[in-house]
């Protein structure tokens, strides 16, 4: 009896071992399906992966027109078909397809359409499910093609499986009912200007913040309407999904219209070099109206400037009708700038800002009340900062400006210090004494950047006299003084530095300025306690802190320099390379996989390796004949014994 068990036990056992294997091979077998070809993909995810049976797998292609072309192992009258999402469409949004064809052929180039859907909305951006759009074929067929021409945003379509649907009852009821391009925020797109990177104007009304509109034209529009005609108290603004490491893509200048007929357009609101919205993720900033407007039906909101850079990016626009819902966002006094203006412009180099003398050259300013409350792209203030709390602007207050001509470079420093500290026996190294550091980048070759370690004076160096240190790929422990023209006004409250640097002495050169190659940004000692020792490694505890600008030491984010008021003829070398900030890691995939929802109604099978079906019927078949040897063999024992 006891032998008797143990057989069956065993027997249960290999059983629910490789029955699953079995069964999921029959299942796979129905009907066989081969990629013939298709979009190849830029990052080693081919169409081939839509067919291998596995969801974990997947197809991803840049742009926005694939394709692919699928054969079925037998000619097949299908009453639908399947596309599954891929592993991380959660976090990469915006990568299913909305506009495509389906097809049917029995030779591969005559090709009947089965199904269009344009628009469509219907897949979500959840991992590994499969969705059933129905395409009723009058006649079997053989080979199959999906031609994908848009997606719904971003630069990326992808996909998992594709299969085919035999059974009229797994097609959803409400398969045939397109959805409307109406959405969640009351708002339905219109016109705009379209974007290169597959981010549409349409994402800025899709009720989603995590799409966006994203394009690289200077000025730019967008009209939407209301579903019904509102009277509005004021707008919000929400910024995209990438802006802490893409500054300087919120709009800077705008103006948004209202109109009840398309044709006749008044001004609503009109903002001028706005200093409210911040480089920020997914957070909205608020514009209230001085007065109600009044009630209108469609509306439209032009750019004409934004704050750095080649382009703009919003991820919605909301219309807010009770003014208690718009939030106070008071306007920074001083914050990051994106673009520093330099004029071709001469300066006497005598320590004095004389009248007019730097006019239309941006100021790049750190000071402790604002300075303070950055956080992005290298930007804040470091070391000992307990003493910002009592501190004050009248305490600490740094900025330069940069003026061009003729091959020099002139530079101004402004610094309000009321503990200034000029002693240091290492009297070349930044971090001995007050001191200021100014990075030029070149955005072109991305080397390491040019470094300027400022000083106002030294106590025991130079006669007391300003001087600059300079080293080429930021390597401060080789860095060299520049002999120069510069002169320093020491006062009672901080000092005033203009120098003269000439290009010559760096890896600067005017054509990288003027093509506008170059980028620069700076950062800000200040010793506050007057018994440092000048032991660099000493500084922040207890005797000074450090404010930095956008993009020390991330570089790529510090502000571009512009240069203005004179002409130049100099042309790119080479085409500019591609920016690849759009694109999300196509490989991305989740910590935690979820479970495959294809369900019986996908009927695709292994494509790129069609004997494995047959294997795993040997395989299996080898097991059941294991299975019933073993079991005869106990029960024989147990009948001798």
């Amino acid at each position: 009896m006891k032998k008797k068990l143990t057989a069956l036990i065993l027997a249960v056992t290999l059983l629910a071992v490789f029955l699953p294997v079995l069964s999921a091979s029959a299942e796979n077998g129905k009907i066989k399906l081969t990629c013939v070809e298709g979009t190849p993909s830029q990052h080693g995810l081919p169409p081939e992966n839509c067919f291998d049976g596995d969801d974990h797998t997947k197809w991803c292609v840049t742009g926005n027109a694939v394709y692919v072309i699928f054969k079925a192992e037998k000619a097949t009258k299908i009453a639908g078909y399947s596309l599954t999402t891929a592993d991380d469409n959660n976090i990469a949004v915006g990568r299913n397809p909305r506009d495509w064809t389906f097809s049917g052929s029995n030779d591969g180039e005559n090709w009947t359409v089965l199904d269009t859907r344009t628009g469509c909305r219907k897949m979500k951006d959840v991992n590994f499910t499969a969705y059933i759009f129905g395409a009723e074929a009058k006649e079997a067929y053989q080979y199959f093609k999906l031609d994908v021409t848009r997606i719904v945003n971003g630069s990326c379509i992808q996909l998992s499986e594709i299969g085919l649907v035999t059974d009229p009852s797994l097609i959803p009821a409400d398969d045939k009912e397109q959805e409307e391009e109406t959405y969640p925020s009351g708002l339905k797109f219109i016109d705009g200007t379209e974007s290169p990177y597959g981010c549409p104007p349409e994402n800025l009304v899709d009720g989603m913040t995590q799409t966006k509109w994203c394009h690289s034209e200077q000025t730019s529009f967008v009209t939407f309407e209301s579903i019904t005609p509102v009277a509005i108290a004021g707008y919000k603004l929400v910024t995209a999904d990438d802006n802490n490491t893409s500054p300087g893509r919120n709009p800077k200048d705008w103006t948004l219209y209202g109109s009840n007929d398309l044709e006749s357009w008044q001004i609503i609101d009109q903002v001028k070099n706005d200093n409210k919205m911040r480089d920020v993720n997914f957070t909205p900033f608020s514009y209230k109206l001085k007065k109600q407007a009044p009630e209108y039906r469609y509306f439209r909101l032009e750019v004409t400037r934004i704050a750095n850079g080649q382009c703009l990016q919003l991820s919605e626009i909301q219309l807010v009708t009770d003014p208690d819902e718009l939030e106070d966002v008071a306007e920074a006094e001083n914050f990051p700038v994106g673009e520093v203006i330099v004029p071709y412009k001469t300066a006497t180099v005598d320590g004095v800002v004389s009248e007019g003398e730097w006019d239309g050259a941006t100021a790049l300013v750190l000071n402790v009340e604002d300075t303070r409350g950055w956080y992005d792209n290298g930007a804040g203030i470091v070391g000992d900062t307990s003493v910002l709390s009592s501190h004050t602007n009248k305490d600490f207050t740094s900025s330069v400006r940069l003026m061009y001509a003729d091959g020099y470079l002139y530079y101004l420093e402004e610094r309000t210090d009321t503990t200034p500290f000029y002693g240091s026996s290492n009297e070349l190294r930044a971090y001995c004494q007050d001191s200021t550091l100014f990075w030029l980048y070149n955005s072109k070759t991305k080397m390491a950047p040019d470094v300027f370690s400022v000083f106002a004076k030294n106590s025991d160096y130079n006669d007391g006299k300003p001087y600059i240190v300079y080293a080429a790929g930021n390597n401060q422990d080789g860095a060299i003084e520049l002999n120069i023209e510069i002169q320093s006004t020491v006062t009672e409250n901080g000092f005033v530095i203009e120098a003269k640097i000439p290009l010559s002495e760096t890896t600067v050169s005017e054509k990288d300025l003027a093509l506008g190659y170059i980028r620069c940004t700076f950062c800000s000692v200040n010793i506050f306690n007057q018994g440092f020792s000048g032991n660099a490694e000493e500084l922040w505890t207890g005797f000074g802190y450090q404010a930095q600008y956008t993009g020390v030491e991330q570089w790529r984010y510090s502000p571009s320099v512009v240069l203005t008021g004179r002409e130049y003829d100099y042309q790119p070398d080479t085409e500019p390379e591609e920016d690849d900030e759009w694109e999300t890691d196509p490989g991305a995939n989740t910590e935690t996989k979820a479970a495959a929802a294809s369900g019986a109604a996908v009927t695709d099978a292994p494509g790129e390796n069609e004997s494995g079906g047959l294997i795993w019927y040997i395989v299996a078949g080898a097991a059941v004949v294991i299975i019933a040897a073993c079991v005869i063999a106990i029960l024989k024992t147990g009948k001798k014994k």
